[in-house]
């Protein structure tokens, strides 16, 4: 199994997750719509997102609407291959 540690460094997850608080993912799992997923950036190499996959079409968004910056309205539909299940967020 591949298991990531991520630190979220900014708004668009609130009230979901808070700046600077942690969370596992994994890439072994098949992500369902609901889930939070972890991604690494299309067009920047290293730069890691964490979004909410809407629909089965890899369609992510941000929990915060006033924050919503790298998700698919401007990405497009990610593949879901791509995609890291978050499984538990550390205090």
């Amino acid at each position: 199994m591949s298991m990531k540690r991520f630190r979220v460094a900014g708004h668009s997850m609130l009230p979901t997750l808070q700046p600077g608080q942690e969370v596992v993912a994994v890439n072994t799992r098949t992500p369902r719509p609901g889930n939070l997923v972890v991604f690494e950036h299309p067009a920047t190499e290293g730069m890691w997102l964490i979004k909410r996959l809407i629909d089965d079409e890899g369609t992510v968004a941000s929990d915060n609407p006033d924050d919503s910056a790298h998700d698919s309205k401007d990405l497009g539909p990610l593949p879901t291959g791509a995609l890291w299940i978050v499984i538990d967020r550390l205090e």
